[in-house]
């Protein structure tokens, strides 16, 4: 049913590109239940669902909150999403430089094209830099640096694009 829905939505190319489109898989949720399925069974079976969606609409998965609720190594290491978004809670983290390695290797491990690895919650109060972040090999920040969350996409201007540069040049 939800995949006959996003189906129908992507009909429309005017309204969103399938291949912009990266829908989350929340940490609030275990993964779905299947009748007389082992755990390691249903986490092979939710990704034979996840690839179904990859293939046919060329949709891509983010795991969401990574290290919170059930956004767990194994759901990382069983899905291989296209994108990891590691919960805001690390930038207060002394084993930030720890996390954040173990992520991106264990996100790009076997992998050919490695997940986009992203930090939510970076903004100027984030007690990490940018610059920081960028040395660990993170690239991308979700957060009010950015701008606040919306229905439009926005670029960013020049000045926002320059001062983001700066931010990453210091350490």
């Amino acid at each position: 049913m939800f995949f006959k829905a996003v189906k129908e939505i992507l009909a429309d190319e005017e309204l969103l590109q399938a291949e912009k489109l990266i829908l989350e898989i929340s940490e609030k949720s275990p993964l779905p239940e299947y009748k007389a399925v082992s755990k390691k069974s249903a986490l092979q079976r939710f990704r034979k669902e996840l690839g179904k969606y990859v293939r046919e609409l060329k949709i891509g998965f983010a795991i969401d909150d990574f290290g919170v609720g059930h956004a767990s190594v194994n759901r990382l290491a069983g899905l291989n999403p296209a994108h990891v978004k590691i919960d805001r809670d690390i930038l207060h983290q002394a084993s930030i430089d720890i996390t954040c390695r173990f992520v991106l290797d264990l996100a790009s491990e076997g992998r050919s094209h490695a997940p986009k690895v992203v930090i939510e919650g970076f903004d100027n109060t984030s007690p990490v830099t940018l610059g920081k972040l960028y040395q660990l090999g993170i690239r991308y920040v979700q957060g009010y640096i950015i701008g606040k969350s919306g229905t439009e996409l926005n670029r960013l201007d020049p000045q926002q694009r320059d001062y983001l540069k700066q931010l990453i040049s210091h350490v």
